[in-house]
């Protein structure tokens, strides 16, 4: 039995030193199998690398062979036409015109292209005999053809029916009269016929509505600071909401008609820009100027936002996401194996440029700004001037019996100041409307220096309407009280700055509102500042200086002091809050702005100091 458990043991340990040896042997087998396995897919995709670089060669020589046989072929084809037009003789191109169908017109269209440029070079480079006669051929007959597929066009286009007007060279009769001019000559004149004739531009409606801008209500409050600057025009929304459904509609037939649709609805876009809206807004600014300073400002401000409003509702629309504004070549790479494919240099044709659709939506964008030109930066900045002198008026204006009181108690001349020559036309104004003068304004009342001068005298109290007659005080009457610091005028003066300043970061590029805004804050210093608050200091310290000691004082003069005093707080809390942060872009412009601010709190308080 031990002998048996023995043997039993040798074996099985002979059994284990097998099993090693065996899974030993299996692995080395294995990896000899997996390196055999690599080394064979290396060769193989080596040998399949080297084999495809090849056809890849072979592709391309036989490419490159196959656009030189083009190439001959088509410089064969060219020579012969141009020997044709040398004879005199068009039987092989009016044979290819009437029996080759669409493919026929578009190898013509091609052919005619290159023909004029052949003959244009010849005659460049010295010419031919008969070169000038053959030239002379090749144009007519290039002349004739336009205009047959024009006549196509046009014929289509006058039925009615948007998707017969031009057929794919590929696919079916839709766009073919299309793609046919633009390989012609880049398509612009089937685009001027569609563009030129399109109904929206000959709306008798729209024009008669135009004609009755100023019927609307917004006419009647628009002159006035008081009342809230309008959110809309009724005629402008009107048509706004026209052009954005019209623009909508015509999205779909130039995608269905054109080639290159980018460009015709460029070409659309800037004619609804440049004449129907351009039009427009001429006729509601020109009635606004009539009106007074402020009107037009209004308008000028609505007009902006809803352009601006418009544009991006466009933009929204689908077409403008998804079609750009990229060379268009109407022959795809195999086909145009077998036709007469322009270079790349005879692609470049006018109406066709390579640009994104970025290009089309910042298109829209230069449009606006151009439409605007004549009426934000024309002679200088003449938006800003325009506010300035608004501003100017509206003071002018609402300050008048205060400043004639304070005149009359000093009995001071006025000063050479903006402000002051403002005052003296507006008092002038108020004198001529009741002597022979005024004549000349009311036999045409609407001119537009009597409707400014008759508005801001509403403001100045000397003009009120009593039914349908105004009656205009004829010299400024001032009364006692007139002369004090009023805390809720000032109010008004800062709401109708605060306005104009809105305006003002509305419609002004972001790199000049700094400057503008000191601009209008020194306004607001010399109208606020000094012609209000410093006048009535003035006014309180002259009759303080001139107590004789006889009489019992005068004390109503100290009363100036605690109004002056809150007034001119008021006007800090307003520079601080609103018109410093507007220049936190511009270190300069903001330290400007502090120091001329500081200089006039401290002449404010020097003169109160004085008073007491």
């Amino acid at each position: 039995r031990r002998q048996v458990q023995q043997e039993i043991q040798t074996i099985q340990g002979e059994c284990s030193k097998q099993e090693k040896e065996w899974k030993r042997t299996v692995k080395k087998a294995e990896e000899g199998w997996e390196n055999l396995e690599k080394d064979f897919e290396r060769a193989m995709e080596g040998r399949i690398g080297e084999v495809g670089r090849r056809a890849v060669g072979i592709g391309e020589q036989l490419e490159s062979l196959s656009r030189q046989r083009d190439r001959a072929s088509e410089a064969h084809d060219l020579i012969l036409y141009y020997n044709d037009f040398w004879r005199g003789d068009t039987t092989r191109l009016e044979t290819l015109r009437k029996n080759g169908g669409k493919e026929g017109r578009l190898k013509i269209a091609i052919a005619c292209r290159r023909l004029v440029a052949i003959s244009k070079s010849i005659q460049d480079s010295g010419g031919l005999d008969g070169g000038e006669e053959t030239r002379d051929r090749i144009e007519k007959y290039c002349e004739r053809f336009e205009k047959e597929i024009l006549r196509l066009f046009d014929k289509a286009y006058r039925k009615g029916d948007p998707k017969m007007m031009s057929a794919s060279f590929f696919l079916t009769e839709r766009r073919h009269c299309a793609q046919v001019l633009l390989e012609f000559n880049g398509g612009n004149s089937c685009v001027q016929i569609f563009v030129n004739q399109h109904d929206f531009f000959y709306s008798k409606d729209r024009i008669s509505y135009a004609e009755r801008i100023e019927d609307g209500v917004i006419w009647e409050s628009l002159p006035f600071p008081e009342s809230l600057p309008p959110k809309s025009e009724p005629g402008l929304t009107h048509l706004y909401k026209e052009i954005k459904e019209t623009v909508q509609n015509e999205a779909h037939i130039i995608n269905a008609v054109f080639p290159n649709p980018g460009t015709v609805m460029s070409v659309f876009l800037q004619r609804v820009f440049g004449q129907v809206i351009q039009n427009y807004l001429e006729r509601l600014l020109t009635a606004s100027t009539t009106t007074s300073t402020l009107a037009f400002l209004r308008i000028l401000h609505l007009a902006r936002s809803q352009t601006t409003q418009l544009v991006e509702d466009i933009k929204s629309l689908e077409f403008f996401r998804t079609t750009t504004l990229s060379s268009v070549s109407p022959l795809s790479p195999t086909r145009a194996e077998t036709l007469l494919s322009p270079t790349k240099a005879e692609m470049s044709i006018p109406g066709v440029s390579g640009q994104s659709i970025g290009s089309l939506t910042g298109m829209l964008d230069q449009i606006v700004e151009e439409v605007f030109v004549p009426w934000m930066e024309a002679e200088g900045n003449r938006y800003l001037e325009k506010e300035v002198k608004s501003l100017n008026e509206l003071y002018a204006s609402f300050l008048l019996k205060f400043t004639e009181w304070h005149r009359q108690a000093n009995k001071t001349k006025p000063s050479n100041t903006l402000f002051d020559r403002m005052v003296n036309q507006v008092s002038a104004a108020a004198h001529a409307a009741q002597t022979s003068a005024a004549s000349s304004f009311q036999t045409q009342a609407d001119s537009a220096e009597y409707s400014r001068f008759k508005n801001l005298l509403k403001i100045s109290g000397m003009s009120k309407s009593e039914g349908k007659e105004e009656i205009v005080e004829e010299r400024v009457d001032v009364k006692e009280g007139d002369g004090n610091l009023d805390l809720e005028r000032a109010e008004k003066m800062l709401k109708w700055h605060a306005e104009a300043v809105g305006r003002m970061v509305e419609l002004s590029p972001p790199g000049d509102v700094p400057k503008s805004s000191f601009m209008l804050m020194r306004l607001l210093a010399d109208s606020y500042g000094r012609a209000y608050i410093e006048t009535a200091l003035d006014t309180a310290l002259a009759s303080i200086s001139s107590y004789d000691g006889k009489v019992e004082p005068d004390l109503k003069p100290i009363a100036a002091i605690r109004l002056a005093d809150m007034v001119m707080h008021l006007m800090q809390r307003y520079v601080t809050t609103a018109l410093l942060p507007l220049a936190s872009s511009s270190v300069t412009v903001r330290r400007e702005m502090s120091i001329y601010n500081n200089h006039l709190v401290v002449r404010i308080e020097g003169k109160i100091n004085s008073l007491l």
